[in-house]
């Protein structure tokens, strides 16, 4: 009973925290690749990267994910590989409900890709 209050009053995180839970169990132990996915909307764009709202291909779940997609010839180019590195380890030493959690990571012979949690408008 305490408890169930306690989700009450700090539903945010809570909620955010299921649906990571799931989106996890949804993507490991798969070797991932871009044709898996169905793209949506770009949600952002910069120098070397976009991000894509996708949602998996053939699956019944149809939760929308952030896919960052990473030039490898323009990350060399512009001197970004060691940064991009970093945020790669930090994204995945940390879970934070104020923080788009990285879900995994897959690669091809020119591009890097980040699935992410998608949050609208954040």
């Amino acid at each position: 009973p305490d408890e169930a209050k306690k989700l009450e009053e700090s539903s945010t995180p809570a909620v955010k925290l299921v649906v990571l839970t799931h989106l996890k169990a949804l993507t490991q132990g798969k070797l991932w690749a871009f044709p898996d996915f169905d793209l949506r909307d770009t949600v952002g764009s910069g120098t070397f990267a976009r991000v894509r709202m996708v949602k998996i291909k053939g699956s019944p779940d149809r939760t929308p994910m952030a896919l960052k997609i990473l030039k490898k010839h323009d990350l060399i180019r512009l001197k970004q590989v060691e940064h991009v590195k970093a945020e790669k380890q930090i994204l995945m030493m940390i879970e934070h409900p104020f923080v788009v959690n990285l879900l995994t990571t897959f690669q091809d012979e020119k591009r890097l890709f980040m699935l992410l949690e998608y949050v609208n408008g954040g």
